[in-house]
Parts: structure tokens; C-alpha cells; sequence
């Protein structure tokens, strides 16, 4: 899976730099479960994609829903596993490790940027 780095234009903050690119039906599917945990700078970048389920998770996450243009139209911050999410003009949703989106300062309105990761 190609492996994409975000990095938030308005603070200049990189808040993932192995963050999995999930494009087609199959990857979206699987998304993050099966993982016990994410490490500091994984994640997983869902699209198309407008509704998220954490069913069968094992670890609360982050996550942020995208616009067409990558920009931050909601957060939703410690998604417990069994959570369900819908946001009907998402294109894209970030998904990172609880406690990522406090700590890299990303808020509604924010602008996102996907760069092609040189962990790749």
C-alpha cells in the first residue's frame, strides 16, 4: 500500500509521515482492523469515503473527515472501538492514534496536505 505523508498547512506540523493510503474497496474494508495499535506517525487515509465504523477495533483512534479539497470539515477525537461515524460531504478520513490530533494542534478549517512519504 502506497504510504502518504499529511502535513497541516496552517501550523506547518506533519502529523503522519507512514500513513497508509486506503483507494480501493478492499483496502477501505480492512481499514485498521486486525492491528492492536498504531505507532507515533502511522495511520490510515480512507477515499473515497463518507462513514467510518471502529466494529471489531481493539484501540480507540482520531479522525479526521476531509473535504474534496483536503480541507478539515469535522474531528472526531478518541473513537472508542463499536463507534460509528457519518459525515455526507467527506471525501477523505484520516485515521491516527488517539491523542495525534491534540498533540499536532488540528482543527476544523484546517488545511491538509498529502505528500508522497519518503519512508515509501
Amino acid at each position: 500500500m502506497k504510504l502518504i505523508r499529511v502535513v497541516n498547512k496552517n501550523n506547518d506540523t506533519i502529523i503522519g509521515d507512514k500513513i497508509e493510503l486506503a483507494d480501493t474497496f478492499f483496502a477501505r474494508l480492512k481499514g485498521l482492523l486486525g492491528r492492536t495499535g498504531l505507532e507515533e506517525g502511522e495511520g490510515i487515509i480512507l477515499t473515497p469515503c463518507s462513514a467510518i465504523h471502529c466494529l471489531g477495533m481493539k484501540f480507540p483512534i482520531d479522525v479526521v473527515f476531509m473535504d474534496k479539497d483536503k480541507k478539515v470539515i469535522w474531528i472526531r477525537e478518541n473513537m472508542e472501538p463499536g463507534s460509528i461515524e457519518i459525515k455526507k460531504s467527506c471525501v477523505y478520513v484520516l485515521e491516527v492514534g488517539a491523542g495525534v490530533i491534540a498533540r499536532k494542534r488540528v482543527q476544523i478549517g484546517h488545511q491538509l496536505e498529502f505528500q508522497i512519504s519518503l519512508k515509501n
